[in-house]
């Protein structure tokens, strides 16, 4: 038989899970929201590093200052210390909530475990936005460091990324934004190179047409013979142009006059149709 001791003692552990959970949950709710504000604060960073200069936001120009540089490279530091360590205490909480459910009967609880999923779905949402926001805002102070370094600011410029192959990846950039230069200057006098050729091309082509058109004026005044010749095969050819013109006017005419005929005959059967029809009606009419 069960000890009633047995049920005391499952009541008073009951009574224990409840309080702790909901003492967690708490906490878990407030560590959320906390975090919610600080990865708003990040992603405002990012926005303003890499956001549209507008009213009340710094110019491109003060981004690239060092004093500029140096406090957002601060504020990343801060807000990336700050939310590490505060999703690292949530997973610690979500942690205690399961091993506080483990083992006794809130594990069967169906609210028990979707809320325990939710704030697990939390977490993880969380990191992933922070890890995304990290990254990008990490990328945009490299982009400032650099142009920063364009301009010769370098020595005044004291930011450090935390990053050993930062120069490696500026020189990289460089060399490869050198490359690209490069290969378009290459390009463009491909292309310039070609249009001047085609433009010697067609200069050749107009100055010997030019030359076959005054060859042949001095080979007419040159030789009157063939100059006779040029202007038979020139009204031989209007000869055959108006020839022809007036072979198609006639056979034009004639087509029109068949085609009158035609109308004319079929009005013609159409009208004796018609009166037929009439006087056979009228006969109809009269028997």
């Amino acid at each position: 038989l069960i000890s009633p001791l047995f049920f005391v003692e499952m009541s008073n552990d009951n009574s224990f899970i409840a309080r702790n959970w909901e003492e967690l949950r708490r906490r878990a709710r407030s560590l959320e929201s906390d975090i919610n504000t600080k990865l708003l604060n990040f992603s405002k960073l990012g926005s303003s590093l890499g956001g549209p200069p507008q009213l009340g936001v710094i110019t491109d120009s003060e981004k690239r200052d060092s004093a500029y540089l140096s406090t957002s490279q601060n504020r990343f530091e801060t807000l990336s210390l700050d939310i590490r360590t505060m999703l690292d205490k949530l997973n610690d909480i979500n942690e205690q909530m399961s091993e506080l459910i483990r083992g006794s009967a809130y594990v069967k609880n169906p609210a028990v475990c979707h809320t325990m999923e939710r704030h697990r779905d939390i977490l993880l949402d969380y990191n992933h936005e922070f890890k995304r926001t990290h990254a990008n805002i990490k990328v945009l102070l490299e982009r400032e460091v650099l142009f920063t370094s364009s301009v010769g600011d370098v020595g005044e410029c004291k930011i450090n990324l935390n990053n050993d192959g930062l120069n490696n990846r500026k020189n990289d950039f460089l060399l490869k934004e050198h490359d690209h230069i490069k290969s378009s200057d290459r390009l463009l006098e491909d292309q310039i190179g070609i249009a001047l050729a085609t433009k010697e091309s067609l200069l050749n082509q107009k100055l010997g047409l030019k030359g076959v058109a005054k060859k042949l004026n001095t080979l007419t005044k040159r030789y009157p013979a063939v100059h006779s010749v040029m202007q038979k095969i020139h009204m031989r050819k209007r000869r055959l142009f108006w020839q022809t013109l007036n072979k198609l006017t006639a056979l034009n005419i004639e087509v029109l006059q068949i085609r009158i005929g035609i109308s004319a005959v079929l009005c013609l059967g159409y009208w004796l149709y018609f009166c037929l029809y009439q006087s056979w009606v009228i006969l109809a009419a009269m028997i």
